[in-house]
């Protein structure tokens, strides 16, 4: 998250930290302590500056106030490795049970304007999941072996089956993908090449071309796009052929801006022989009120229509913002719902940030009949004392869940520390206690993650969950890493870390 400089806790002088104090030590915290010492020494608030920030809200196109439920993310792969493209060298080294093992590592190198570079992803086992090579030139791109897609138009990325098929509403994407060799083994892939042509670093506009051709990874189809588009000073466009197997597809996404962006129109349509969807948005921006919706239509589905508007209005000190959402969910059934979330900052005190919604789903079943589920929630973030790069924030949320067999409910209260030298160090520990009911009852946590972003964790039983992440910068290395301790499945501890080290390139290569 976000934080602002130069806050001290309210009553005290500036500087003095008056929050830390000795506290007795949890039965539940020794051990992971020791086991976790060395690791949290060398790593774990966030990675390097610059990159501790949320997961982007896909409702506002922002960092969101608060973290975000990880189901409701689009990428969640992205969480779990450090999105560092200007490092030169990148090992990272996942540690699970007391076993070692390299996650992913990656080599960079440039000669006359051109940057080589080459990727390697292994799994669980050890076993090597994906080989990636790249050139890039000033506008010319080439990557080959296995690839991720990123930044493609959302309706076009599910036709491919290279992204789940969403029940929120994404935005529009009119710029040009990138086809990077995947950050986590549950990236959806192709095993082939794709080519790109894009503007001249700089420029405000120019015509921009990509290709790719290969093989989906989960089933071995081949797949097979191309895509043309040009941007300007206030629209940008792009059109796209693409065929999977015995089926082809058109797609055409367009985005057009007003002067300073007060207004924005985005559409992305695509037509095939699986039906033809097509998504709408609008923003408009007026002085403090900003006000956004999306709408998508989906020819196949018996309820085609879904739908998100959000309000947003205030200042620096006080913002509010109302997000209502409707979605079809399955065949017969679909899901609401109603959020509100603010960020309050009083004069002389820390940010106070909450999040409160309610959501329903309804459905029917020839097994079940009608069903019908509503769930109320409430999270919030408060950070209560600040001063010279220590800051001291509590966590807590609620989550109740009715359904035809009871109300179960969830809940999670806990803290976290984050210590800071600028462009330096950063580190950051974090422990809170979760319980949830018998039956049904779930609960969240505010995982940390070694992408830097904190997104809310799903868990069905209790527990305390304690882990730390962190980064440490000596000119151009960056070492960082994350460690943490939970309840798995089975009722045991498991103790986790992930450790890695990079190299940035020389300012001029860049």
């Amino acid at each position: 998250m976000r934080r602002r400089a130069g806050f001290h806790f309210a009553g005290h002088a500036h500087g003095r930290f008056a929050m830390m104090r000795p506290y007795h030590r949890l039965q539940s915290f020794p051990g992971f302590a020791a086991r976790g010492a060395f690791w949290m020494f060398l790593a774990v608030v966030a990675t390097p500056s610059g990159m501790a920030r949320a997961q982007a809200d896909s409702t506002v196109g922002e960092p969101a106030w608060l973290p975000l439920p990880v189901e409701d993310l689009e990428a969640p792969e992205h969480l779990d490795d450090p999105l560092v493209p200007e490092l030169g060298f990148l090992v990272r080294v996942d540690v699970r049970d007391g076993r070692l093992r390299q996650a992913r590592s990656a080599l960079t190198a440039t000669a006359r304007g051109v940057v080589a570079g080459v990727a390697v992803l292994t799994g669980p086992r050890g076993e090597t999941q994906a080989a990636t090579g790249s050139l890039r030139g000033a506008r010319l791109e080439l990557d080959a072996g296995r690839l991720a897609a990123r930044e493609l138009a959302p309706l076009l990325a599910e036709n491919l089956a290279l992204a789940a098929r969403s029940g929120r509403v994404p935005a529009p994407r009119a710029l040009g993908p990138a086809f990077v060799a995947p950050v986590s083994t549950a990236s959806r892939t192709v095993d082939g090449a794709a080519l790109a042509w894009r503007p001249a670093p700089g420029s405000r506009g120019g015509l921009a071309l990509w290709a790719l051709g290969g093989r989906r990874r989960a089933d071995g189809t081949s797949l097979g796009a191309l895509g043309f588009g040009a941007r300007g000073a206030g629209a940008a466009w792009s059109a796209t052929w693409a065929r999977t197997g015995r089926s082809s597809s058109a797609g055409l996404s367009a985005e057009w801006r007003s002067a300073r962006a007060h207004s924005v129109l985005a559409l992305d349509a695509i037509s095939g022989r699986t039906g033809a969807a097509a998504i709408v948005a609008v923003k408009r921006v007026a002085g403090p009120l900003r006000v956004q919706a999306r709408w998508r239509w989906r020819s196949r589905d018996l309820r085609g229509v879904a739908s998100e508007i959000a309000g947003e209005a205030g200042s620096r000190r006080a913002r509010l913002r109302l997000r209502m959402e409707g979605n079809p969910s399955g065949a017969t059934g679909s899901t609401s719902r109603v959020e509100l979330e603010g960020r309050l900052v009083p004069p002389g005190q820390g940010p106070f940030s909450f999040r409160l919604g309610s959501a329903r789903t309804e459905g029917f079943s020839n097994a079940a009949g009608f069903h019908e589920g509503r769930e109320r929630y409430a999270v919030g973030e408060l950070m209560v004392a600040r001063a010279r790069g220590r800051t001291l924030t509590l966590l807590a949320s609620r989550r109740d869940r009715e359904t035809l067999l009871g109300t179960r409910r969830g809940s999670s209260l806990g803290g976290r520390l984050g210590l800071a030298w600028p462009e330096r160090a950063q580190l950051e520990i974090q422990l809170e206690g979760f319980r949830a009911d018998a039956g049904g009852g779930t609960a969240w946590s505010s995982g940390l993650y070694a992408g830097g972003a904190t997104a809310l964790r799903t868990y069905a039983r209790p527990g305390i969950g304690a882990s730390a992440r962190g980064a440490l910068r000596l000119g151009r290395w960056t070492l960082g890493g994350l460690v943490e301790e939970r309840d798995d499945a089975s009722g045991g501890r498991a103790t986790a870390a992930s450790v890695w080290v990079g190299r940035s390139l020389e300012p001029g290569d860049r």
